[in-house]
């Protein structure tokens, strides 16, 4: 249980979040191993479930498999995926492929639903976050 809590602790969707919140964010987690090559996600489908990387490499890709393909980038331990669908339960607007044999923590759509409207400092948290995205989405717009 420390090393998913100290785990979380690196995770800027988290790390301002004191100990017992990331204690209870620990107990739901739950470990996906992904080989080399694979979807973990994959656009236009239902986004159910929140994925914290914790060993490996993947590639966020959209179009994937489409001669218009655009690679958004490629990230390391202690991103994050999925956590905009969960909220908006709207469809993965993008597809991650492992680069390398990965292990993820994954939170599933119920219990982060039923963790954010009982904790207001994670609610808070996950929009300070959401907000520091937004800002930088703008940044990069704005120098194209």
């Amino acid at each position: 249980m420390q090393d998913r809590i100290e785990m979380l602790r690196q995770v800027p969707l988290f790390q301002s979040l004191p100990a017992g919140s990331l204690k209870i964010i620990a107990g739901l987690l739950s470990d996906d191993y992904v080989d080399e090559g694979m979807e973990v996600i994959r656009e236009g489908e239902a986004a159910d479930r929140l994925y914290i990387l914790v060993e490996g490499e993947v590639e966020v890709i959209k179009g994937y498999l489409q001669e218009n393909a655009t690679a958004l980038g490629v990230f390391g331990p202690v991103a994050t995926f999925g956590e905009i669908g969960l909220i908006d339960k709207d469809t993965r607007s993008a597809t991650l492929v492992t680069t390398e044999r990965s292990h993820f923590f994954t939170l599933d759509r119920e219990p982060f639903q039923i963790l954010l409207q009982n904790n207001i400092e994670i609610c808070h948290s996950l929009l300070q976050e959401l907000c520091r995205r937004l800002r930088q989405a703008d940044e990069i717009a704005s120098t194209r």
